[in-house]
């Protein structure tokens, strides 16, 4: 192992732990709104699952958001995200699957994509036509690629990713996100060779200018170290004619806007104003 490789093994690890470490707690002491119905661990592709969180009323049988989770392409699953995939189901009536998919370095960054896109099938085939994506950190940049995928056969078959016939992504919610990918050290050095794809994979401004993107809610707080990333993120939007709601919160006492603060804190009031703007952004108001 060289002592880039090294090195990156040990940040890895210690992002893990550092991760663990607030979010086992975090998800011990959470409670699920009780309007929300749950189907838990369905197998949509062999070892990988993904949640299905239904509100009572559920009008837009063929609408669902695709909820994506962070953790820098290396660390997470769907647990993370679940009590905010809960609330945004029942704030928005429309239904959201909540997917696990394989992590770095067990795959790449396409493997990550083709993961994703075993789970379009698979609601696709059980009727779903329009996804509206969602993702926070890594899951942002994720969420994002994913709706320009899907809105784009050129661009499909560009990257290599097979086709899913007759849907398309309506919506886009990008929770503190990215859209580079880091050029070197950890995690940029699990990339695959930046050859073996589009170089529009990697930076998303250049898939938004060749493909353009959906209505789009980008998300980010006083205390998110990728504030300045969400805001380069909005302008570049906004500069391309894509309809954008930019929200920027202020910490405010106790209640301290870092980073994923709407994931880890889904009922704050701030939590709560990011799960109306994406429910409202899909349900095209």
């Amino acid at each position: 192992m060289d002592e880039k490789l090294r090195q990156a093994e040990l940040q890895r690890q210690q992002f893990i732990d550092e991760c663990l470490g607030y979010d086992i707690p975090r998800i011990e002491a959470e409670t699920y709104p009780e309007e929300a119905r749950l189907e838990s661990d369905i197998f949509y592709k062999e070892g990988l699952t993904l949640d299905i969180y239904s509100p009572d009323k559920d009008d837009k049988k063929d609408e669902i958001f695709l909820l994506i989770h962070g953790g820098a392409f290396v660390y997470g699953n769907k647990e993370n995200d679940k009590c905010f995939g809960m609330h945004l189901a029942v704030c928005s009536g429309i239904s959201v699957a909540n997917i696990n998919y394989r992590l770095m370095p067990d795959t790449d960054l396409k493997g990550q994509l083709e993961d994703i896109f075993a789970a379009i099938a698979f609601l696709h085939n059980k009727g779903i036509k329009v996804f509206h994506t969602v993702g926070d950190s890594a899951g942002g940049y994720l969420a994002l690629i994913t709706a320009i995928l899907i809105n784009s056969p050129e661009a499909r078959a560009v990257a290599g990713i097979e086709s899913v016939p007759d849907i398309k992504a309506a919506s886009a919610g990008l929770i503190c996100s990215m859209y580079k990918t880091p050029d070197d050290g950890f995690p940029g050095i699990y990339f695959e060779n930046y050859s073996s794809m589009p170089s529009f994979i990697y930076d998303l401004s250049e898939a938004v200018k060749a493909y353009g993107a959906p209505s789009s809610v980008i998300v980010t707080g006083e205390e998110d170290f990728l504030r300045k990333d969400n805001n380069e993120l909005g302008e570049m939007l906004s500069l391309q004619d894509i309809e954008v709601k930019f929200y920027d919160a202020a910490s405010s006492g106790e209640r301290h806007m870092y980073h994923v603060y709407p994931i880890s804190c889904p009922t704050w009031p701030e939590g709560k104003h990011v799960i109306k703007l994406i429910s409202d952004n899909a349900n095209g108001k």
